[in-house]
């Protein structure tokens, strides 16, 4: 890796520092594993000979704007990455082209006056923008879809364009998205809370779910587009009613319930339920700021958990 007095290995430095910190608390936890880090998604144990088969974790995906707030092994960060990540990237962008707020244009098909042309497209709210991609298509059809688009152009007459048809195929996120937003979710209490919090049985269904994202285990209880919402992560503690008492992981615009652990706190399927019938539930104060990176409470550096909770 090459030096860069700007950057020194920033990465490797976070990542050394993340598998540290949670290798003390394994030990801690789990004496019988010795100094290892435990992935907290499959629950493998990693020595330091293995860091390099641990990966940073971004919750939500980088794709969407998160960043690292953890270490996962590589098999569960690949493959989320082809599937509940992908299906929260689709997500993102039906909802961008429905609001017309796009970033940057898609590929799509387009058909028009006897033409049939691939064409990068973004819906802004000035109207529709269509751009020509000549390399990405039959140098003789593009040739002719340029030449009567310049021709409407000098004659005026657009009005007579006649049908055009835009096709852009998406693959359909359904359940998928969901479960994305809430392993995004249980990562960041993770990162927060720490193991303690991230292996405690009352999490199973969540375990469960996350091992098999297109199983319907648990009803996921999702959230979005809320009023005055944070621009960064917020984790809460719903404190009242007493029947929904529970992890609020705000993340943006997006809010997943996860289970809570202190006494008395509802199941995961009954928190689900409740939590759709509560009308009064949104009494929730922030959990206590983590003071130290050594604590047993959460995993990573004090200027990490500041990113995650602020």
């Amino acid at each position: 890796m090459p030096w860069n007095a700007a950057a020194p290995c920033y990465t490797l430095t976070m990542k050394r520092t993340w598998f540290e910190v949670g290798a003390a608390n394994v030990e801690r936890l789990w004496p019988e594993a010795g100094r290892a880090y435990r992935c907290p998604l499959c629950g493998r144990f990693f020595s330091s000979d293995g860091i390099g088969d641990l990966t940073e974790e971004h919750a939500p995906p980088e794709s969407l704007g998160g960043k690292a707030v953890a270490l996962t092994c590589r098999p569960c960060n690949s493959r989320a990455g082809g599937t509940v990540d992908a299906a929260m990237g689709s997500q993102a962008e039906l909802r961008r082209i429905a609001a017309r707020v796009m970033d940057k244009p898609i590929r799509a098909r387009l058909r028009q006056s006897g033409h049939d042309v691939n064409v990068d497209v973004k819906f802004t709210p000035e109207g529709v923008q269509v751009f020509g991609l000549p390399e990405r298509n039959d140098p003789a059809e593009y040739a002719g879809w340029i030449a009567d688009m310049n021709k409407m152009t000098e004659d005026g007459s657009w009005g007579k364009v006649g049908e055009m048809r835009l096709t852009r195929r998406f693959k359909d996120p359904g359940r998928l998205g969901l479960v994305g937003w809430m392993r995004s979710a249980y990562v960041l209490a993770f990162a927060a809370l720490g193991y303690t919090y991230a292996f405690n049985v009352r999490l199973k269904e969540v375990w469960r779910q996350l091992g098999d994202p297109s199983a319907e285990i648990v009803d996921a209880c999702f959230y979005r587009d809320l009023r005055h919402a944070p621009p960064a992560n917020r984790l809460l503690m719903v404190e009242k009613p007493a029947e929904v008492q529970s992890i609020l992981v705000q993340m943006g615009r997006h809010a997943v319930f996860l289970p809570g652990i202190s006494h008395g706190s509802p199941e995961y399927a009954e928190l689900l339920a409740q939590v759709r019938a509560a009308s009064d539930g949104r009494q929730r104060r922030p959990v206590a700021h983590p003071t130290a990176a050594s604590t047993g409470s959460h995993i990573g550096t004090r200027r990490g958990q500041r990113q995650l909770l602020e």
